[in-house]
């Protein structure tokens, strides 16, 4: 009987933690539809956002965002919903923003 709640308790718990984690969004290359279920985010301004991405070949960090006129907490709100994968000098590394 203790095997069996050992092994309920432990399987709880994992799904418990992965049930907790939150998923983030790529801000460098997330399409318009899913930058628009960000906290904050209108769907015309996640077709700003590609469009700024794509002019300037890349967004590297949440603050290249203010020129579109987003406000503190807007920003603060995509800093912690998003990433922002950097090239590493031809490996590749995440950084969160």
């Amino acid at each position: 009987m203790t095997r069996w709640i050992t092994g309920w308790t432990l399987a709880a718990l994992a799904w418990v933690s992965t049930a907790g984690a939150v998923e983030r969004v790529r801000l460098d290359t997330a399409d318009a539809a899913t930058l628009a279920t960000l906290d904050g985010v209108e769907p015309d301004e996640a077709e700003r956002i590609v469009a700024l991405r794509t002019q300037r070949g890349g967004i590297t960090t949440v603050e290249a965002l203010r020129v579109l006129g987003f406000d503190e907490p807007t920003l603060d709100a995509l800093r912690e919903g998003t990433e922002v994968g950097l090239d590493l000098g031809g490996s590749t590394g995440t950084a969160f923003s």
